[in-house]
């Protein structure tokens, strides 16, 4: 099963489940699927397509983990760079050579 069946699927199942827990607050199954969807419907509409590349910069937080669905719903080329900083991130230089597109994502209420 893909990672982009596998959120429906759990919403479907489980909606009110938390799917996410941070800083005491939670996002249920249900939630976390809508939101992931509504952004992936915008990236698309700001023309982002199957195959494409995408950077998900941010804090490991839920905004990123519904960046995160929105773009494999999409189809969004998933492979990581090659070269890999020796610090927390990757090199800027190797990111720019790397992908096509930075997006910097926020909550879609």
């Amino acid at each position: 099963m893909l990672l982009s069946e596998r959120l429906p699927l759990a919403a479907s199942l489980y909606p009110q489940a938390p799917a996410l827990i941070s800083h005491g607050q939670y996002i249920n199954y249900e939630e976390l699927h809508r939101r992931s969807d509504q952004l992936s419907h915008a990236l698309y509409a700001e023309g982002l397509r199957p195959g494409d590349r995408l950077a998900l910069l941010g804090d490991p937080d839920p905004q990123l983990v519904i960046a995160l669905y929105a773009a494999v719903g999409i189809g969004v080329n998933q492979r990581l760079p090659a070269k890999r900083c020796s610090t927390d991130g990757y090199e800027l230089e190797t990111l720019a050579t790397w992908m096509t597109r930075v997006i910097s994502m926020c909550w879609i209420d």
